[in-house]
């Protein structure tokens, strides 16, 4: 059975590691193209999902992809047949999958062997672990600065500690447990509602958290409910915007900030809450051109 935590351990630090069994890549398409064969899924250096399928089976023209490269026009979109949707199954059994993949294959002219590569956005794994309430859990691989107001011991060069890590409040009817350890590397918001959760409520959630910290914000690993599933969602760096106009609607510095902040996530989120559809607020586009990025060392 799949390890989460450790899986999304992994995942943060770069190493992520799956040896497949079994992989099958299908075209988007009546008909197809298709490859199966065993391979793995691993990270790059950027933290980028990627794979490698040893092609055993398919039904590809030889040599097609280079017709098909060829024969694209500069400025025209992809149609929706030139990407592939992936099938994996690990050999502990979990099984992985990842839509609209763009297929790099490699034919080795002296004996025709076929390697299918290609890069992930994102992946799914689906995990028969049923929850008694609908649970939304948001690793967001940075440490943001929030109004943190409870402590948890820890030990610290071999002494025991408290530190002010946590912060649980409710929020749109649902209740909020949200942790940023020092030196973790990540910020994690863990959700629970007896309700089902609104349409896209990660990503308003995510805007939430934009809107108070002034930081871009994308959650990289996604746990969450569905029916009688538990789906974790593993996604590629995205791109950050590299200006730095926007200020914290409260400063982190102001005692307002622990005492508020909070509150003013909750009416963020209500109001980001009547967005239509799965795209963020027309706001959150704004938020994010001009929200601030950490400082790398």
């Amino acid at each position: 059975m799949l390890d989460i935590d450790e899986t999304i351990d992994a995942f943060r630090r770069s190493v992520l590691d799956i040896d497949c069994k079994r992989m099958v890549l299908a075209q988007r398409k009546a008909g197809g193209e298709r490859f199966e064969g065993q391979g793995y899924i691993r990270q790059a250096d950027d933290g980028t999902l990627i794979f490698k399928i040893y092609v055993e089976k398919h039904n590809a023209k030889l040599f097609g992809h280079l017709e098909a490269m060829f024969g694209a026009r500069a400025g025209k979109l992809y149609s929706d047949e030139a990407f592939y949707d992936l099938e994996a199954t690990g050999h502990n059994n979990t099984r992985w999958t990842a839509e609209k993949v763009r297929l790099m294959p490699h034919w080795d002219a002296t004996d025709m062997t076929v390697l299918a590569h290609g890069q992930i956005q994102s992946m799914t794994a689906y995990l028969d672990m049923p929850q008694k309430l609908y649970h939304l859990v948001l690793h967001f691989f940075e440490e943001y600065r929030l109004p943190l107001d409870r402590v948890s011991e820890t030990e610290k060069h071999g002494n025991r500690c408290f530190m002010r890590d946590r912060a649980e409040f409710e929020a749109c009817g649902a209740k909020f447990d949200v942790r940023v350890r020092e030196g973790s590397g990540d910020t994690v918001f863990e959700i629970f509602s007896e309700t089902a959760f609104p349409v896209a409520f990660d990503l308003r959630v995510q805007e939430a958290l934009q809107y108070i910290t002034a930081r871009t914000a994308f959650w990289r690993a996604r746990l969450q409910s569905v029916g009688k599933e538990l789906n974790l969602e593993l996604t590629s760096p995205w791109r950050k915007s590299v200006r730095t106009q926007f200020s914290p609607p409260i400063s982190p510095a102001s005692i307002n900030f622990r005492e508020h902040g909070w509150k003013l996530f909750e009416k963020y989120l209500f109001y980001v809450l009547k967005t239509d559809g799965t795209h963020w607020n027309p706001m959150a586009y704004h938020l994010y051109k001009h929200a601030r990025q950490p400082v790398l060392r």
